[in-house]
């Protein structure tokens, strides 16, 4: 036999020679660095920031449910300091309700008459409804002047003794939400009309006196007597019932 011949010696089953390997390639271990990249990535991926506006929205929404609720279990009584717009929040929900109360009762005879007629009524509505926010407005600014002026209580801004003032009657909030809703579920009729008029005078009722309240507990630092307070305040309440009921009528 020809020396020059060597045998190559069998390889065993399932082994490659280097040759081959080569011809082959290098081992696929590119995917599983690849997959390691993208989860990096999501992982740096900061997550998606709140809204801020809505955050804020929340957070004010649930500040205001609790000062409803301080002031249906102790209305006579404020225990801490609110944001200073609770009172007016109280009373714009107030006003918008009983408003569209009255319009959705009124919706059905305007939706009958012409064009014009309807425009008409529905800008006559409109008014009055600016003249019962004005007019509430100016109820609590002339409590605010004699507490403040005259009896020298100082210790609130305008914004913060509405606050307080709507603390003591903010069951006219949840009389009016009420009233609306029975309006839109259609359980408004003639025996509901009592009721109506029970919730509504309870809320006026209630209107009037915490301003009442205000001012007979009002930390006086002078000697004025709280008796002729509350009497320049009634006379100041007629005068400007009568100029925006005169300048406010006179334009519708």
């Amino acid at each position: 036999p020809d020396n020059s011949q060597q045998q190559v010696p069998p390889q065993p089953a399932g082994t490659q020679t280097q040759s081959q390997q080569t011809a082959q390639g290098p081992a696929p271990t590119a995917q599983p660095y690849q997959q390691a990249d993208q989860t990096q990535q999501q992982a740096q991926t900061p997550p998606e920031e709140p809204n801020p506006t809505v955050e804020a929205t929340k957070k004010y929404a649930g500040s205001y449910w609790r000062y409803l609720v301080d002031s249906i279990k102790h209305p006579a009584t404020v225990t801490r300091p609110y944001h200073q717009y609770f009172g007016l929040t109280s009373l714009a929900i107030t006003i918008v309700s009983l408003a569209l109360t009255i319009a959705l009762m009124t919706g059905s005879a305007v939706s009958s008459l012409p064009g014009a007629i309807a425009s008409n009524v529905l800008m006559t509505f409109l008014k009055l409804v600016f003249l019962v926010a004005v007019l509430m407005i100016a109820v609590v600014a002339v409590y605010y002047l004699v507490v403040n002026g005259m009896l020298g209580d100082r210790r609130r801004s305008f914004l913060t003794f509405t606050t307080e003032y709507a603390f003591h009657c903010n069951w006219m909030v949840f009389f009016s939400v009420f009233t609306l809703l029975m309006q839109m579920l259609g359980m408004i009729n003639i025996g509901s009309i009592f009721l109506i008029w029970l919730l509504l005078s309870l809320g006026s009722g209630l209107f009037v006196i915490s301003g009442t309240y205000m001012l007979f507990t009002a930390q006086s630092t002078n000697r004025f007597d709280k008796i002729y307070a509350y009497l320049i305040v009634g006379i100041l309440l007629v005068i400007v019932f009568l100029i925006i009921m005169t300048f406010g009528l006179s334009s519708i």
